[in-house]
């Protein structure tokens, strides 16, 4: 959501984002506000959750990151990320 590249610019406003995921052997992955190349992010995000269970899954949380000479600022507020383990 709002990820910008090349020399683009992106502005991001995320209220209760919420990924989750259960069952085994799956991925899932959240990006917010990442830029790359010469782009620019601005991200505010509130109340931002990433939830998994199950066995054997990878999970990823990305948001503002920068790479090149991306520029990224960001405010984020109550911010979880949680695996579980298989009941």
């Amino acid at each position: 959501m709002g990820n910008a590249t090349g020399s683009g610019q992106s502005n991001v406003s995320a209220v209760f984002t919420s990924q989750n995921q259960s069952g085994a052997l799956n991925s899932q992955q959240m990006n917010l506000g990442n830029a790359s190349g010469s782009a620019k992010t601005n991200v505010s995000t509130v109340f931002t959750s990433q939830n998994q269970s199950g066995a054997l899954n990878s999970q990823a949380m990305n948001i503002g990151n920068a790479t090149g000479s991306g520029k990224s600022n960001v405010d984020i507020h109550f911010h979880v990320s949680e695996p579980r383990a298989a009941p």
